[in-house]
Formats: structure tokens, sequence, C-alpha cells
């Protein structure tokens, strides 16, 4: 019995101590401008590549398929970058959330580090 709250006590001091690794966003500062259907979103890609991809949709409707976005030279370790939307105002939802899904993929094509960015919500 003292063996194992020996272990046990062992476990509680050394495991939180160990440390582990925090993920970091991938992609920060983001703002949203405009409405109606055109909006330019801005904000810094801290991904360890000069490219990322982007879609839109509402949860039910794809509205922009992905694109790629070649980010150009980074400042510092983020990319920052701008990219304006513009989507018909007669295909607009009438109701619920337009999402822009900003994401990198793996070598295998998985998608990897997800950012939803609400643009705007319909009611």
């Amino acid at each position: 019995m003292k063996k194992w709250l020996f272990m046990i006590t062992i476990m509680f001091i050394l495991i939180p101590s160990m440390g582990y690794a925090k993920e970091e966003a991938a992609f920060k500062n983001i703002v949203v401008d405009g409405g109606s259907g055109n909006y330019k979103v801005r904000g810094d890609a801290h991904i360890g590549k000069d490219y990322f991809y982007y879609s839109v949709e509402d949860g039910h409707t794809q509205f922009i398929e992905e694109t790629k976005i070649q980010t150009g030279k980074a400042f510092g370790n983020a990319y920052p970058f701008v990219i304006t939307i513009s989507i018909p105002k007669e295909k607009l939802p009438k109701n619920g959330s337009l999402i822009m899904n900003l994401y990198t993929k793996s070598e295998k094509g998985e998608i990897q580090q997800s950012h939803p960015v609400v643009l705007e919500v319909f009611e």
C-alpha cells in the first residue's frame, strides 16, 4: 500500500513539472471589414510556410471553394495577408453566418491549423 501511495505522490509531483508544448494559433490579429457580400480580411499567418488556403461557406453552401493564398515575405515570423471577398448580394444566406475558413494542409493534403472567421451574421 505504501508503495502505491509513493508512486501516486511522485506522479503528482513530476507530471505537472514536465511541461507540454503549447500550441500557438496559426492565424492571429484577424480583422474583418465590410458587409453585404463585400469583405476585407486582414491578419497574420504564423504557419511556417508562405502560403495557406481559405474557403467561404455558411455550413450548408460553399460560396468560395478552396483558394490558395501566397503570402510573400515574412515580417518576423508572421506572414501578413489581406484577402478581399465579393459575393453577389442575391447569393448571400437569408439566415445564419457567413464563415471564412483559414487553414494549412499537410503533405498528404489533410487540413491542419483550421481557423474559422465569421464574416457576417444574417437574421
